[in-house]
């Protein structure tokens, strides 16, 4: 403590007695200063007291720690507080001197700058001293650090803003009702959206309003659930879905997401929950439904029979049709083989055909076989089909397509002695049929042709085959496989290649290519037939991509990963450079999927991928191993310190937090790097090293790496 010293007076001569009780007052005056000053110095508020022209007169030891100046400096310089005093607070804590002569005591919130630059916020009590004649003798204070509660609240207040701000953005729309006065305390604007409704005129409306608001069908099933969810103790989520009369009078599908809030004895106080628009849902799946019944009318109704077999052959469905076209009733062809009812001459080929669904796994079409009319005579029919598969992708099944072309076989037969061009355009009349001369131009398209291409038959005729190909080395595949067949004169099977559509839709089809001759047997042309194979392309297209991506990321997986690395590790030593592998794995990554859910856990790990791969260059590879472990394997690098430089940016970025669903995670990631040759001479070894040092990563805190 630091006290003014005051001037002494004169004593007068004491006796002894006089002596005696002096000392011992000086000794219980002492031992009460001592009391005080202990008091003083271990509070935690500042004390101080000056008289009534600002000389300091008393100020406590916490005072140099709240101004950050000597206590000396302090009590011989009546104005520092006023000094200390931020700027912009200067003026509210002039005028609080004068609110003290007028009130007698004061409070007031300020900011003071220490020395440092440091700004501190302080809780300011004056109070005005008076003596026996109620006169102003001194003035007292109590000086309070309130920077931590100052700063408590303003992080409150930013917190209630971004929750303002989330859910006047949320899709969703919020809401509270209180079960105590049965009326609705709060709707967030997102109703206003959904509803047609402003939260505030939502508020105002009794509870049997807002029922009324719903649909008349729809209103005891809501009160059911409500009622079931209020009389159950557990506290697990309500769902159910219901019709919303709009503000502009048409009715919304809205699914209702809620639970029960309870005081401490477990009774209902309110229902929290969420409400979605499910309009287009809804209308989704009753298009869906509408769609299913459209499909059972077709394959009730359709002149074709759809069947689907077993493996072995059985029949396990065929359509109303195959009544219609060979008179056996449904439940007796349902459960059998199919070889009874085929020709004995044409069963082997069926097999063989079928076979090939299975082994190809694609669409097979166009097996012609003779089948058995109730009446005992036989029909032609022509067939295509599909693999079925199970989860596992294990085909389990053919489901197909079957039509009677008997008078279609009939007509062949009558025509066999037809002219060539005919022949195989009835032959193959579901297929694309055109000729072209031997400079390429079409001279004859069919209807399947121009609907394929999306020509019509006079844009077609006379242009050259060049526009429908995509590109400069289509058409040198397209020349060099007509050019083949002009050379050897025997048919090319199964060419396939790309083709641009009118439309600029780019797929891909499959033909055969014949050649044409005159009489004198010389070339003068092409004829080909072809299909439509854009879906099979693409399936494969994707087939290939599953097997070397990671399904959810869409990273490298393992496989892709080592036939990077065996690239890689051959152009290091044709170059003399070095491989970086880095093992990384997320930390605390179970804490966000079993509090936030799975849904939110992948988001994470598609936004972890992104960052990765924005971070590496082109060239480098990001492979996700399963989980939440990932690999980088980083091309031609010089030295140690280039692929520390590379996980120092790693864990930079990943302490910035993840945005996801309206949650802030921070996910921070720890590294393990192995370096090729000195660390392992082939990805199992180098993985081997990278694991172990990520290990040690995660257990110095994570967040870290380990070379």
């Amino acid at each position: 403590m630091v006290n003014k010293k005051q001037p002494l007076k004169k004593e007068r001569v004491r006796s002894s007695a006089d002596i005696s009780r002096g000392k011992q007052a000086e000794d219980a005056l002492r031992e009460s200063e001592e009391r005080v000053r202990y008091v003083l110095e271990n509070v935690q508020d500042a004390v101080w007291s000056a008289d009534l022209t600002g000389q300091y007169e008393f100020l406590s030891p916490l005072m140099a720690h709240i101004y950050g100046r000597p206590l000396e400096e302090m009590i011989n310089n009546p104005a520092f507080w006023i000094e200390a005093v931020y700027p912009e607070d200067q003026a509210a804590a002039r005028a609080s001197d004068e609110a003290l002569k007028r009130d007698g005591h004061i409070e007031l919130e300020y900011r003071i700058v220490h020395p440092d630059g440091t700004v501190r916020w302080i809780l300011d009590r004056k109070t005005l001293i008076r003596d026996a004649h109620g006169e102003p003798s001194r003035i007292a204070g109590i000086i309070s650090d309130v920077t931590e509660r100052k700063n408590i609240e303003e992080a409150q207040k930013k917190s209630e803003e971004r929750l303002r701000e989330v859910l006047a953005n949320s899709i969703d729309a919020a809401y509270k009702r209180n079960l105590l006065t049965d009326a609705y305390d709060y709707f967030s604007p997102s109703f206003a959206r959904i509803s047609g409704y402003a939260p505030d005129e939502m508020n105002a409306l009794p509870l049997e309003t807002v029922e009324n608001l719903m649909h008349p069908n729809d209103v005891a099933e809501v009160k059911s659930v409500i009622a079931k969810s209020m009389a159950n103790p557990d506290s697990k989520p309500y769902q159910m879905e219901y019709r919303f009369k709009h503000k502009q009078g048409h009715y919304r599908w809205f699914q209702d997401r809620y639970t029960v809030m309870r005081d401490e004895r477990g009774q209902p106080l309110a229902l929290i929950g969420s409400v979605s628009d499910i309009t287009e849902r809804k209308s989704a799946e009753e298009a869906l439904a509408l769609s299913e019944e459209k499909f059972r009318l077709l394959v009730e109704n359709s002149h074709d029979i759809i069947y689907t077999l077993t493996p072995e052959g059985v029949f396990t469905f065929v359509s109303p049709s195959w009544t219609t076209l060979l008179g056996h009733p449904v439940n007796q062809v349902a459960g059998n083989p199919f070889q009874p009812f085929v020709h004995p001459d044409d069963v082997p080929e069926c097999m063989v055909w079928l076979q090939k669904v299975i082994e190809t796994g694609q669409r097979q079409e166009g097996i012609d076989y003779r089948v058995r009319h109730m009446d005992g005579s036989w029909r032609w029919h022509t067939s295509s089909a599909v693999p079925l598969r199970d989860q596992a992708g294990i085909v389990i099944g053919f489901e197909g397509t079957a039509s009677d072309i008997t008078e279609r076989k009939k007509a062949e037969e009558a025509l066999a002695g037809s002219e060539e061009r005919y022949r195989n355009i009835l032959e193959q009349m579901h297929d694309s049929y055109f000729k072209v001369d031997l400079a390429g131009n079409f001279t004859l398209v069919n209807d399947a042709t121009c609907r394929n291409l999306g020509y019509t038959v006079e844009e077609l005729i006379g242009r050259n085959f060049t526009i429908i190909a995509p590109g400069e080395d289509v058409v040198k595949a397209i020349f060099e496989a007509y050019n083949k067949v002009y050379k050897t004169g025997e048919p090319y099977m199964g060419f396939t290649f790309k083709v641009i559509r009118k439309d600029g839709f780019v797929g891909y089809a499959e033909v055969s290519i014949s050649v044409i001759k005159n009489e004198q047997g010389r070339p003068i042309g092409f004829r080909s037939v072809g299909r439509d194979h854009t879906e099979r392309k693409q399936l494969e297209q994707k087939l290939m991509e599953l097997a070397t991506h990671d399904g959810l990321t869409g990273l490298a997986n393992r496989a892709l990963l080592y036939d990077r690395f065996g690239i890689a590790m051959a152009n290091a030593q044709r170059n003399k450079k070095k491989i970086a592998v880095m093992t990384l794995d997320l930390d605390l990554f179970k804490y966000v999927n079993d509090t936030l859910g799975h849904d939110i856990g992948d988001r994470v790990l598609i936004a972890v991928a992104g960052r990765l791969t924005g971070a590496l260059r082109k060239s480098d590879t990001v492979a996700r191993m399963g989980g939440d472990e990932f690999v980088l394997l980083l091309w031609e690098v010089d030295d140690k310190d280039a692929a520390i430089i590379v996980a120092e940016k790693i864990l930079k970025d990943f302490r910035q937090p993840f945005i996801s669903d309206g949650h802030s995670l921070k996910v921070t990631i720890s590294i393990g790097i192995a370096i090729y040759p000195e660390d392992g001479e082939n990805m199992e070894e180098l993985l081997k090293c990278s694991d172990k040092l990520l290990y040690t990563a995660k257990q110095n805190g994570g967040d870290k790496f380990a070379i």
